[in-house]
């Protein structure tokens, strides 16, 4: 009896061991998982987007979720999916999001995230401002308010300003704006309204824009003063004409020169351009004409040009002014090359007008000559060339500029070897 007893006991022992050793293996097999939510406490902006971002934990039981547990109602617009957005937040509120899911060994896991939604007013720039040229004080752009505390509005503008806006007071909601008679274009203005700073260089931020166009055209309209030319030329001449600004063709606005009378047909460059040159001029007088037309200004104005008789026998140095650009901070000297004297009597000198006065000419009166002594810090340099006719007493000149480009730049290959 006492034997049977021992052995009921010692098969007992062995069927609660075997229970424990299963029950551990099954517990040391279970695949638990961990979730996710991200950053657990942001800031965003009222007009930021909402965005909820989670890991992918497995094994799972079922789908993830997103809930909301603290702060006002809002949509959570996919609660089931590791990311979703959010609608519906609104600024000066803190949120609580809560991410869950039911991992393969039936244990819930969760974690929360703090959103914290920061007000900003939303800006509104008012109407388009389309008008003649006015610097009277008589035009005006108007934003809104801003209404948080700490927030703060300006005016701003947004690329080129072809309409030539002066913003008067860019600090306040309402302000006079001037528009110059010799620009014309469309200029792109932004109300921009900030907040306080909310991070380290970081505040909220909301813009609106308009458009200003600016017709442009000064008045009274005018074609220039007369001239009267130089003698030292050798077939033609050429000169510019500068009228008075007649706008860009917005609107109708803009104007035209056009060839009245002379001893031949001249070329004119540009005719719609108040600024143009004319050329392909011989002896004689010239008369042109600039009209402007449109809304804003109109009217027309002549211009006369006296050509003298040529000198003939003169060297001209073509084209304008030339650039000679380094970007080999190290080089210290530069060959300039001019223009050869054709004529009997002409004579040619180099003077430098510009930079470190420490370049030395080395041939100042030959049309080729090398510069030596010059360096990036002496820069930048210009190099004047005078061509003299002793018999005509004309006198041309041209420059040449000299100018380092950018920093000596090293290149290492094979790490030096």
């Amino acid at each position: 009896m006492e034997q049977s007893l021992l052995t009921r006991n010692y098969f007992k022992k062995l069927i609660f061991t075997l229970f424990i050793a299963i029950l551990f293996s099954l517990n040391s097999f279970g695949q638990n998982c961990t979730v996710n939510a991200g950053i657990l406490n942001v800031t965003i902006c009222e007009t930021d987007a909402l965005v909820l971002e989670g890991s992918t934990p497995s094994p799972i039981i079922g789908t993830v979720s997103w809930s909301q547990i603290s702060g006002p109602t809002v949509v959570i617009n996919s609660p089931n999916s590791t990311s979703t957005t959010v609608s519906g937040y609104t600024g000066g509120n803190t949120y609580i999001f809560r991410y869950s899911a039911t991992c393969g060994d039936g244990v819930l896991t969760f974690q929360d995230k703090v959103v914290n939604v920061k007000p900003i007013t939303a800006a509104q720039a008012g109407g388009d401002v389309a008008s003649c040229p006015n610097s009277l004080g008589t035009l005006t752009i108007t934003a809104n308010t801003p209404k948080n505390t700490g927030e703060n509005g300006y005016w701003e503008i947004v690329g080129n300003n072809n309409a030539g806006v002066v913003i008067n007071f860019p600090n306040l909601p309402t302000s006079t704006i001037t528009l110059p008679a010799t620009s014309c274009g469309v200029t792109t203005l932004q109300w921009v309204i900030e907040g306080p700073e909310i991070a380290p260089g970081f505040r909220c931020r909301t813009t609106s824009q308009i458009t200003v166009t600016n017709y442009g055209g000064v008045k009274p309209v005018s074609a220039g003063p007369d001239q009267t030319l130089s003698n030292c030329y050798t077939t033609t001449q050429a000169t510019d004409l500068s009228g008075t600004y007649g706008g860009c063709g917005l609107n109708g606005q803009g104007g035209i020169w056009t060839f009245v009378s002379g001893p031949n047909t001249p070329t004119i460059g540009s005719p719609t351009s108040s600024d143009t040159q004319i050329s392909n001029l011989v002896q004689g007088t010239y008369t042109f004409r600039w009209t402007v037309t449109g809304p804003c200004a109109s009217g027309n104005d002549l211009v006369s040009i006296i050509v003298p008789p040529a000198t003939q026998d003169v060297t001209i140095l073509p084209g304008g002014d030339e650039n000679i650009f380094f970007c080999d901070n190290t080089i210290t000297q530069v060959t300039l090359i001019a223009q050869t004297p054709l004529y009997a009597g002409e004579t040619v000198r180099w003077t430098q007008i510009a930079g470190d006065n420490g370049a030395v000419i080395v041939s100042p009166t030959n049309p080729t000559t090398l510069v030596t002594n010059i360096s990036e810090s002496g820069n930048p340099y210009t190099f004047r060339y005078t061509l003299t006719n002793a018999n005509t007493g004309c006198v041309f000149t041209k420059d040449y500029k000299v100018q380092y480009n950018g920093a000596t730049r090293t290149i290492v290959v094979n790490n030096g070897n």
